[in-house]
């Protein structure tokens, strides 16, 4: 305790009510402060802590998600199909599978002619494959065995010996794409649907899908002719692409002087 002169307007000099001073506090009374404190919680806090833990020892009801459906697909270029699927966590890729065909047309456009043929596809998955890394085996159930893969693609070729003939786009998105996935691209004949197909586009698991037929020996100008077929499930949408590769155009470059004239033989007509 101790006063606090103080002056007035009048120059008297007057004391202050006395004002208690506060102790510094030590490390053990802090403590035992903060104890107490924590210790003897207020009635409010007391009841909010009983309240939660009768609620947490209720039985919540069992929430139901709804089966995953793809929604309806709709064309689109192969660079905004791409860009629609996102990041994928795991993917799967098989390329330039090898074998032969008969029911394509070769370079000359003859019908039924032995050529080879290369096949990939590249499944994006949409979650990681914990269970298979877990186990250190494939598992089918978040991930795609890349031999089963190559057999189904395999397996969907039709004979050589049977069918007509077709071209490299229906081989693609009426023969291999149902194949693969038991389902038929929009304004396509629904065929024979393939029970137990390699993948489920319905549940949700695969992010983007592309399949490619690739014909090495269909062009005399150019590496070959493939054609690609690109689905994104999840964004509902689908892209279909031809390219014919690594075009060669042959040039003929004259040595005298008349025959690198430019062309000015028709001018002077």
């Amino acid at each position: 305790m101790k006063n606090v002169p103080l002056l007035t307007t009048n120059g008297n000099l007057i004391l202050s009510p006395p004002t208690p001073l506060p102790l510094p506090l030590t490390k053990q009374h802090r403590f035992i402060n903060s104890h107490d404190q924590k210790s003897q919680p207020s009635s409010d806090l007391t009841e909010t802590l009983i309240y939660l833990k009768k609620k947490s020892h209720q039985p919540q009801p069992a929430t139901t998600q709804p089966p995953l459906t793809m929604p309806p697909l709709t064309p689109s270029t192969p660079h905004l199909t791409l860009l629609s699927a996102g990041e994928p966590p795991s993917s799967v890729s098989l390329r330039n599978l090898a074998t032969t065909t008969s029911l394509l047309p070769d370079a000359w456009n003859r019908p039924r002619k032995l050529q080879p043929l290369l096949l990939s596809a590249s499944i994006w998955l949409q979650h990681p494959f914990p269970t298979t890394s877990a186990a250190d085996a494939l598992s089918p159930s978040d991930t795609v065995h890349y031999g089963n893969l190559a057999k189904a693609l395999l397996a969907a070729l039709p004979s050589t010996s049977s069918g007509e003939g077709m071209w490299i786009g229906g081989l693609v998105c009426d023969v291999l794409y149902p194949a693969l996935t038991g389902e038929t691209l929009p304004g396509e004949p629904e065929g024979k649907r393939e029970v137990g197909a390699l993948l489920d586009l319905q549940g949700g698991g695969v992010r983007y899908l592309s399949v490619t037929a690739r014909l090495p020996k269909a062009s005399l100008l150019g590496s070959g002719v493939s054609f690609t077929l690109s689905v994104a499930p999840g964004a509902g949408k689908y892209a279909t692409a031809l390219a014919v590769e690594g075009v060669r155009v042959p040039v003929l470059v004259g040595v005298n002087e008349n025959e690198r004239g430019g062309g000015r033989w028709w001018r002077r007509r």
